[in-house]
């Protein structure tokens, strides 16, 4: 499992994160969820070793994350940041084939997977486009193909991750879901998923569990039915709202 130990991380006078701890087991969403400057993009770039911890520690497949080459990480966690800037005229395909960087110098195999990426993406018909000149929810999703080409198959180190910092950004609401429902598919085949979220009803529907941060703080962790109540809500993002069954997933339905 990817695994957070009792994290905290400061910056100067500054408590980004104080003792916050999570799992993410194979086969597994999770979905992180808080108020903006909760500290949700900090727990992700401590995940992937953008930044080192205070004290606390993060372990990958059971070995502390400190010990892994950066190469070999890069096989088994894919990073999928809040903003992706690429202005070189690359085709759509070129840019997914970048996701298999890792895994060697390249070749037919590698294009496969990127095609097959694109295509779990709903990106399929878009391979000899231009990337500069698409919208920027096409843009968005190239990219996600792009972090799903990177971890497509284990590499022998165990299970692969996927670290998303709102994946749903610039989408519209099918691609939302067709987003989620791809790294749910991907998470069922035996991937871990971790994802930070806004649309809290989304994180309802397609997370197994969820972890609330505000200030710093691990506020609550659990499944959604567990999670997603009045108080908690009100709580983490000082505003009122009322919680009921959704008509037609099993999941509450969260409405302000």
């Amino acid at each position: 499992m990817l695994a957070v130990r009792n994290i905290h991380v400061r910056v100067g006078a500054s408590h980004l994160l104080t003792d916050v701890s999570l799992t993410v087991s194979n086969g597994e969403v999770v979905a992180i969820v808080g108020p903006n400057g909760a500290g949700k993009s900090t727990l992700l770039k401590a995940l992937c070793g953008d930044i080192t911890p205070s004290c606390g520690e993060v372990v990958l497949n059971g070995r502390r994350l400190q010990a892994w080459q950066r190469r070999e990480r890069a096989r088994v966690m894919g990073v999928l940041p809040q903003e992706s800037t690429l202005t070189f005229p690359f085709t759509v395909l070129e840019v997914v084939v970048m996701g298999r960087t890792p895994h060697g110098p390249g070749g037919r195999e590698d294009q496969t997977i990127a095609r097959a990426a694109l295509e779990a993406a709903g990106m399929g018909a878009f391979e000899q486009r231009i990337y500069p000149t698409l919208s920027g929810g096409e843009r968005q999703r190239v990219h996600v193909a792009r972090v799903l080409a990177q971890v497509w198959e284990e590499p022998g180190d165990g299970p692969c991750y996927l670290l998303l910092d709102e994946p749903t950004t610039s989408l519209d609401p099918a691609y939302q879901h067709h987003t989620l429902e791809t790294f749910r598919q991907f998470a069922a085949k035996g991937a871990g998923v971790l994802a930070v979220l806004h649309d809290l009803n989304l994180a309802a529907q397609f997370a197994d569990r969820i972890v609330v941060l505000r200030d710093g703080h691990q506020l609550a962790s659990g499944c959604p039915h567990d999670v997603l109540t009045p108080d908690i809500i009100q709580a983490a993002f000082a505003f009122s709202a009322t919680v009921m069954p959704h008509s037609s997933r099993p999941c509450p339905l969260v409405v302000s």
